[in-house]
């Protein structure tokens, strides 16, 4: 790339990074692409938060003597943007962050795009009665819908709280919580194998104790830094992963925790609740979506993902917490009573559910139909050797009523020509 057509700069306008082709060194040019200095000035022009330099070729030194030469480059220049070079194995977090919200199992980060892009443009109400990692809610309500969401399990119950509130925790708080003092509570008793330093799971029962200490609405948002930062250790198997974790690994994880809530809360509102999805009381809104857990036949055995939530949830609440098994049999009911709250309904299962969601959802919206949605995962299941990525399919169920165009009537009077002219 040598240049952004006119008509594409539009595109460029508020970024938050941006990538370019920087294929060769200062002064050196080669056809098709920019050299350093072109691609700085397009940094200069657009005025990024972040922007990444990338295609690096072999007209460049040594990378730091070459990333020091951009930073000059930028004071004398007048560029304020983040500039970097890019490097084999580099990874963008900011970009990543903007989706993966936190490690929770089950998130749909990776169908995010495809199950919104279903929802209509101008849904003003959204509710999701088993939200989770709440990647679509908090997307909702990036486009400004007021949403409301549910989830039993505590880890996803306090992240959510937070992310979806207004509430930010001032630093001087949060420097307060890392000093909490160390606690013999649930992880330090517990027969997990890890993590096998007694100094950090003691560290870790202190943090949790002391935000359930505290006064809301600093306590909801610490319990959901603790939340977060337990996934950092567990990734969503729900163990912690087999590393000489240290303390300073807890405070970093909290540190990291923290700033990362901080930027995904947004203003808006929203509704957050603790419950049982068969004690809750569904809402009138406009869109649902709904991802029912465990899409398994009868007789199977649950998911060791079960196993996850008891344990992290139990860290964070300080007690044995295990979740009530869900009852599948009881989709249908469930379905019938979310069909009925909402102009839509979006319901995601596996590419074989044992339930026929079209003859449910049909016999209450008039228009049923589903769309295949591809990604690529590792699974669900812990392993000592890391597995090979596969291609799964998830089915998005689509259920609503068509529009119905109110016919404009007008009065009309009919005039002949001249009185008409």
């Amino acid at each position: 790339m040598e240049d952004i057509p006119p008509e594409s700069e539009k595109y460029f306008e508020d970024v938050d990074t941006m990538i370019i082709d920087a294929a060769m060194y200062f002064n050196r040019k080669i056809r098709g692409h920019m050299n350093t200095e072109q691609a700085l000035q397009l940094v200069k022009k657009y005025k990024p938060k972040r922007a990444i330099l990338t295609q690096i070729g072999k007209t460049y030194p040594d990378h730091y003597k070459a990333q020091k030469r951009i930073e000059n480059y930028c004071k004398l220049h007048g560029i304020h943007s983040k500039v970097e070079l890019a490097y084999d194995g580099m990874t963008i977090e900011d970009l990543q962050e903007t989706y993966l919200l936190f490690r929770y199992v089950g998130s749909k980060r990776l169908n995010a795009d495809d199950i919104l892009a279903e929802i209509p443009e101008n849904t003003k109400t959204f509710f999701d009665p088993m939200t989770g990692s709440s990647i679509i809610a908090w997307r909702m309500k990036q486009k400004g819908a007021k949403v409301i969401v549910n989830d039993i399990s505590p880890v996803a119950y306090y992240y959510s709280k937070a992310i979806l509130g207004n509430y930010k925790l001032p630093k001087e708080e949060f420097e307060k919580f890392l000093k909490a003092k160390p606690v013999e509570g649930w992880l330090t008793k517990s027969k997990l194998k890890r993590p096998g330093s007694i100094e950090l799971r003691k560290y870790i029962d202190g943090l949790v104790t002391y935000a359930h200490k505290q006064k809301n609405p600093i306590k909801d948002f610490l319990l959901a830094v603790c939340a977060d930062m337990l996934t950092r250790f567990m990734g969503s198997f729900g163990v912690f992963r087999p590393y000489k974790w240290t303390v300073q690994s807890a405070v970093k994880f909290a540190k990291a925790s923290y700033e990362d809530i901080l930027k995904k809360i947004i203003p808006g509102d929203a509704i957050v609740t603790n419950k049982d999805i068969f004690d809750l009381e569904f809402p009138n809104v406009d869109a649902i979506y709904w991802d029912p857990p465990y899409d398994i036949k009868e007789g199977e055995e649950v998911p060791y993902t079960a196993q996850q939530y008891k344990n992290i949830n139990s860290i964070l609440m300080q007690r044995d917490c295990v979740i009530p098994e869900f009852d599948r049999q009881r989709i249908p009911e469930l379905l019938e009573r979310l069909a009925k709250k909402c102009k839509i309904i979006l319901v995601s299962t596996s590419d074989s559910p044992y339930i026929d969601y079209k003859k449910f959802l049909s016999q209450h919206k008039k228009e049923v139909t589903v769309k295949k949605l591809k990604r690529k995962s590792r699974g669900t299941q812990p392993s000592s050797a890391r597995p090979k990525v596969k291609e799964y399919v998830d089915l998005l169920w689509i259920a609503k009523d068509p529009v119905q165009l109110t016919e404009n009537k007008r009065t009309a009077i009919y005039l002949v020509k001249p009185h008409a002219e």
